[in-house]
């Protein structure tokens, strides 16, 4: 039997009904979701029409034979909620935007790649309004951007424009919707974990080495970011290993062993399941993964390896994280929102 407290049980039931609904991806009778959510038909029979009547539910036209009988059948209406992702990119020296509208499915309803110059307030208030004029529906906002946010003021990014926005209460007053704003490797190692990870893996670590900026760090626990207490967590710049490095980096520095300094931090720190070490060619080509694994297994000789895989999908995975915490703050939205 599924249990809420009974301050606003109705909404909780509704929600349970629609996460349901949402993992089985079919048609379902009403007894079926009875039986699934261990709720009474009565009750049932009670929040489905106001759930097709809100449009969260629809009622699909072939009801199915049951026992002889003919029986209605419903599925989660997967537009009725919608969220815009909004994807900053390090490229080339560039900051390009990527846009998408998602379904609660996280299947792809629009997309626009590589928007430049959309670094200031009038440029992402102009892109905004007009996708939320063209989808009405989105009720939520997901924002990667390379840097973080620190207590809600935008002081680390790097895209001058953006610094010092406190980004999320303007979008939030302007547009009257929630925002969440990630760290772009915070973002890509949620995506991995919960994509790509093997299923055992609770912890899971990232470390994202660009080009032109400094390396930053990322860790997943089940379900969670670790952000740290202001959001500093993973801006490993700041580790004493750089106090003679300045960035860009040139050919002429030790990347193999910044490198594995690094990962011998989080290790110690955090003890991964598994650690994803993003990187493009042009950096992977002066790392030897291979002797960073065997120097490590004589560092922690305890008979535990970790899991370090190299991986050209940052790209994907940071997406991917975007849309699954945009989904996630969508199935909870309407419980939170409305009985603050």
């Amino acid at each position: 039997m599924y249990s809420y407290g009974p301050a606003h049980v109705k909404q909780h039931n509704i929600h349970f009904l629609k996460r349901i609904l949402k993992e089985e991806r079919q048609p379902m009778t009403k007894n079926q979701l009875s039986k699934q959510s261990g709720l009474s038909v009565v009750t049932i029979n009670k929040l489905i029409p106001e759930m097709v009547e809100g449009g969260q539910v629809l009622e699909m036209t072939n009801p199915i034979v049951t026992g002889g009988r003919r029986a209605a059948v419903y599925q989660l209406n997967q537009n009725h909620q919608l969220c815009l992702v909004m994807l900053y990119i390090e490229e080339d020296k560039e900051i390009k935007t990527h846009v998408s509208v998602v379904n609660l499915y996280g299947d792809r309803l629009a997309c626009e790649e590589d928007i430049l110059q959309m670094t200031d307030w009038d440029s992402i208030e102009s892109c905004i309004q007009s996708y939320c004029r063209k989808f009405p529906n989105i009720k939520m906002i997901s924002i990667g951007l390379p840097g973080m946010d620190m207590s809600s003021i935008l002081t680390v990014v790097d895209a001058e424009t953006m610094k010092g926005i406190i980004l999320h209460k303007k979008i939030e007053e302007r547009f009257a919707l929630p925002v969440i704003i990630e760290n772009d490797i915070n973002a890509a190692v949620f995506g991995y974990k919960h994509t790509k990870a093997k299923p055992d893996s609770i912890i899971v670590s990232g470390l994202y080495f660009p080009e032109h900026y400094p390396p930053r760090t990322a860790l997943v626990f089940d379900d969670y970011i670790y952000h740290g207490s202001t959001g500093l967590s993973g801006e490993t710049q700041h580790l004493p290993v750089f106090n003679d490095f300045t960035f860009p980096l040139s050919e002429k520095s030790n990347i193999m062993y910044i490198c594995e300094q690094i990962i011998q931090t989080i290790i110690t720190m955090y003890d991964p399941n598994e650690l994803i070490l993003y990187t493009k060619a042009s950096v992977m080509r002066r790392i030897e993964l291979e002797t960073i694994k065997e120097n490590l297994l004589l560092v922690f000789s305890y008979g535990k390896e970790v899991v370090i895989t190299n991986s050209e999908d940052f790209q994907d995975d940071y997406y991917q994280g975007l849309v699954l915490l945009g989904i996630k703050e969508l199935e909870m939205q309407d419980y939170t929102f409305k009985n603050k």
